[in-house]
């Protein structure tokens, strides 16, 4: 019996002392409490609280976790009002950060989950210029900042995003140079319209919209198209059965071509010929007529009635 009453105790005490380690380590926990205090305690996180509570184990609303880690924060088109907090930082295991189509005012923090994959901060009142804070982020793939107020020039540390895929920074007040993310231009999705910054790049950006999926079937197309010419032109240049390449025509083989050629123009030219002198007589005759028109008649003939002889004169007399 003593034996059962140990293990039960044990049993209980490792319980208890691991949920006690989940909430002494909890920074996750201090981050969440710190950005509810941020976003100015909204009623419309359900569960949220700033005494210590469980957010894995309570549900809180937004929060998705992996063990006692949080990995998914969203909190999308909420209404929320504040500013993002710099705690946030501490969620080590945080993969998702969507905040988006919110009124979330203020800078972005200086420091932000540094394994973050997805990092949605879009249509916000975001304001100010963007520091060096993606230096760190090494495995984000999907950034987007696109319809706030962000302004100054484009940093370094967006050039550090090597394994971007998106990036969304349109209808923002960004100014000058954006060289930085020139590099990432082949293998990212991106838009940087509606800003001020260089329209070259803005360019070479749009061309480069038209290799991604939705576009790639018709470049496809249009490779086999090029490939399907090029095929055809390397079997035209291939050398004949007897092994020899294209060979000129010798003067013996142009002369019947020459004859054939020379005896189609003379066909054309006399056929041209025949046609003009079908016009010219055709011309000429309505012309005739009308000179046989203009003839002057001919005066009538007028009888002259015979002598009658004389009843009185002596027919020998005649």
């Amino acid at each position: 019996m003593g034996v059962w009453m140990c293990f039960a105790f044990i049993s209980i005490l490792a319980i208890l002392t691991s949920k006690a380690v989940a909430f002494t380590d909890g920074r996750d926990v201090t981050a969440v409490e710190d950005f509810y205090k941020a976003l100015n305690g909204p009623p419309q996180l359900k569960g949220w609280r700033l005494d210590s509570g469980d957010p894995c184990g309570e549900s809180w609303a937004g929060l998705s976790c992996s063990g006692s880690s949080i990995i998914h924060l969203k909190l999308q088109g909420l209404n929320l009002s504040g500013y993002l907090s710099a705690q946030l930082y501490n969620m080590l295991n945080l993969k998702t950060l969507d905040v988006s189509s919110n009124y979330i005012v203020g800078e972005i923090p200086y420091v932000l989950p540094q394994n973050a994959t997805h990092m949605n901060l879009s249509h916000n009142l975001l304001s100010g210029p963007v520091g060096n804070v993606f230096t760190s982020l090494q495995n984000l793939r999907e950034l987007d900042l696109s319809y706030n107020n962000l302004t100054g020039s484009l940093t370094s540390s967006f050039g550090s995003l090597t394994n971007l895929t998106g990036l969304f920074l349109q209808n923002n007040n960004f100014t000058g140079s954006v060289d930085y993310l020139a590099v990432l231009l082949p293998q990212t999705d991106m838009n940087i319209e509606n800003n001020s910054v260089d329209p070259f790049l803005i360019k070479q950006v749009s061309f480069s919209s038209i290799l991604q999926d939705e576009h790639k079937s018709k470049i496809h197309l249009a490779l086999v198209f090029i490939l399907f010419i090029g095929v055809g032109l390397v079997l035209a240049s291939k050398p004949n059965n007897t092994g020899k390449g294209k060979r000129k025509l010798d003067e013996e083989e142009l002369k019947p071509l020459s004859e054939r050629f020379t005896k189609r123009v003379i066909l054309v030219i006399e056929d041209q010929k025949a046609k003009e002198t079908v016009i010219e007589e055709e011309e000429e005759e309505p012309k005739v007529k009308d000179k046989r028109r203009k003839k002057a008649p001919s005066p009538p003939k007028v009888k002259v009635p015979a002598h009658e002889p004389d009843p009185t004169t002596d027919p020998e007399d005649l």
